[in-house]
């Protein structure tokens, strides 16, 4: 079935729920015919085949892109309660483990929240040039 995403000129690509727009097409709501073609009726949206948008909304003020994109980099690597709650359980590696009977198998460890606040710090670091 094929999807569309809604573009507003000046405004981007519309997301779903009602959260505003994006100039991302990775960040775009995915609507279907009948979703679109009720979005062109009542409001200054236009339809665009999903496989045919382009990856940053036409039209797009590079400056507000580029806006959008530090806030999104900022919130994604600054610790908060919203970040806990996104990456707490998310990163795991496993080791190999013996247990009291010598029977070997696989061990699941979970990131530490104080890692994942340094692997954060060092992004940061890298893409800003500050912690």
């Amino acid at each position: 079935m094929e999807r569309y995403l809604l573009h507003m000129p000046g405004r981007g690509y519309y997301r779903v729920g009602g959260f505003g727009f994006t100039y991302m097409k990775d960040r775009a709501g995915r609507f279907s015919y009948d979703e679109m073609s009720y979005a062109e009726r009542v409001s200054d949206v236009k339809g665009i085949i999903e496989t045919e948008a382009p990856s940053v909304a036409p039209e797009t003020d590079s400056v507000g892109l580029l806006e959008q994109r530090y806030e999104a980099l900022t919130n994604a690597t600054t610790p908060s309660t919203e970040t806990k709650a996104a990456y707490i359980g998310e990163f795991s590696f496993v080791i190999p483990d013996v247990d009291e009977d010598g029977n070997e198998h696989s061990r699941k460890i979970h990131v530490p929240w104080t890692t994942i606040k340094e692997i954060m710090a060092a992004i940061r670091t890298e893409a800003y040039g500050e912690t």
